[in-house]
């Protein structure tokens, strides 16, 4: 829980132009996930920025249930949170499964939406109260971080191999 104690969010909210509001929460009940607002190039963790952390235990992080972030409307946000977890695929076998399900969609400017991440996939909610399963960006191959920056973001992204459908 150390690392998660070293981040510090970096993402900015935009100051000019039409926004949205977005609250993020988990629905997978799991501490210390983390909320990650993505750049144009989604796979790329130089350009994700970290809003915050949500359920966390770790010492020097406020526990906060649910993060709202001002973002830019109409054009598409990604917003991710990853996950990782153990399942047992038999009584002597623990596998670790990663995903960082990222949700892509157009707010449109004033509008207030309520985004809650499961494990895999995301449930988005207009301020209407019209709630969809979020459309899942599939642009990026997943697999468990290799570098520090990675590790410290709990980014499961990479691009996706040239030829690899």
């Amino acid at each position: 829980m150390a690392g998660c104690a070293n981040l510090k969010p970096d993402y900015v909210a935009p100051i000019s132009g039409p926004t949205a509001t977005v609250d993020v929460g988990d629905s997978a009940n799991v501490i210390n996930r983390r909320v990650i607002v993505h750049g144009a190039d989604i796979c790329s963790v130089e350009q994700a920025k970290l809003v915050g952390i949500v359920k966390s235990k770790a010492v020097g992080i406020d526990y906060v249930e649910r993060h709202v972030i001002t973002v830019a409307a109409d054009r598409p946000v990604a917003i991710s949170m990853p996950w990782s977890g153990n399942i047992s695929t038999s009584p002597t076998t623990l596998t670790i499964r990663y995903c960082q399900p990222v949700a892509v969609f157009t707010p449109a400017e004033g509008g207030r939406y309520r985004l809650d991440f499961a494990a895999c996939s995301a449930t988005l909610t207009d301020d209407r109260g019209r709630s969809a399963a979020a459309p899942i960006y599939q642009g990026c191959d997943q697999g468990a971080p290799k570098d520090t920056l990675r590790q410290e973001r709990m980014f499961f992204l990479t691009p996706k191999k040239e030829g690899a459908q």
